[in-house]
């Protein structure tokens, strides 16, 4: 067991009145870990802070809930899809508030596939599980979903190589700071 530890930050977001930035310092408790990389803690004691990136934690959630192939890269061959179709989730332009405790992310979701039928399933399942069973989802990282919204529900796209359904949702997330695993 390593420990807690109490770490000060400067403070890094906007009053919540909105006139102004918040002076002096939080505090933050975190688990113990050996590697620097975020900073130390008062007695030279490091600290280890890790992005619980939203893309992957929703392309595995993805895959893992609905059995549908996923991918958050940002390149995907042209053939990936020729068996099944295939999500492919990125970030899109959004709101990023707060990043070291909230994020509240776009996340633009495409399925692309051989078969319009399939894709179309697979763009409505995937519309469908994100509204109804991703709320309120805690990963496996701590990381707990608070908020999930469709912008715009899966709609075809001009794809010249596939079926294409295009879909954009905001997401909001808690403890988007997150200790990595124990080995």
């Amino acid at each position: 067991m390593t420990g807690l530890v109490a770490v000060t930050l400067p403070a890094l977001v906007a009053a919540a009145n909105g006139t102004g930035p918040v002076t002096g310092s939080a505090t933050l408790t975190l688990p113990k870990t050996g590697v620097a990389a975020a900073g130390t803690v008062s007695g030279g004691a490091p600290v280890l802070l890790t992005y619980g990136d939203p893309e992957l934690l929703v392309a595995n959630w993805i895959v893992a809930t609905l059995d549908i192939p996923a991918r958050a890269d940002p390149d995907m061959r042209a053939d990936y899809w020729a068996d099944a179709p295939v999500a492919h989730v990125q970030r899109g332009q959004g709101f990023g508030t707060a990043p070291l405790s909230l994020d509240d992310v776009t996340l633009d979701i495409d399925v692309f596939g051989a078969r319009a039928d399939h894709v179309r399933d697979a763009a409505h399942r995937i519309w469908m599980a994100m509204l109804m069973q991703l709320p309120l989802t805690t990963f496996g990282n701590g990381i707990f979903v608070k908020h999930v919204s469709a912008i715009s529900a899966p709609v075809w796209s001009p794809d010249p190589s596939a079926k294409r359904r295009s879909a954009a949702y905001r997401v909001i997330l808690h403890g988007v700071v997150s200790q990595p695993p124990s080995p």
